[in-house]
């Protein structure tokens, strides 16, 4: 070979070196921002990942705290029904009725009977709040 053709040899062998180095710093530089958006996203998933856990948290205490708020209501609602169920029997013993036939009588009629089963519920619901029960 002669000169020329080693020097041509030469340039072309200085020229794929150089850009074989270019490639493999573009793909350096392009893998160093590749880690860095993982990184990135890494941290985020961790931020939302404590946010989510905060809030299942929270959710859990107001879940509980429901559930407590509404076992008390249910007891109160227990004891007020209790109360005026008791109510009902009483003001049957200050009326008289004993059994299922004595109060079969107001019901003859339907007039007769709505208004009697008007006067029981607003006695039973006096009764039960301390009045005296009205008369029939």
């Amino acid at each position: 070979m002669d000169e020329r053709s080693t020097c041509q040899v030469e340039a072309q062998l200085n020229f794929l070196k150089k850009e074989t180095q270019n490639y493999t710093s573009r793909c350096a530089t392009e893998a160093k921002k590749l880690a860095e958006d993982v990184e990135i996203e890494t941290h985020n998933v961790d931020i939302v990942e404590r946010e989510v856990a905060d809030v299942q948290e929270t959710s859990k205490l107001k879940f509980q705290e429901t559930i407590k708020q509404n076992e008390e209501e249910i007891q109160i609602c227990a004891w007020e029904h209790y109360a005026l169920v008791d109510s009902v029997f009483e003001l049957r013993r200050a009326h008289g009725i004993k059994n299922f036939r004595d109060e079969e009588q107001p019901f003859r009629n339907s007039r007769s009977s709505i208004r009697f089963l008007q006067r029981l519920l607003v006695s039973a619901v006096w009764y039960h709040f301390g009045y005296k029960p009205l008369t029939q």
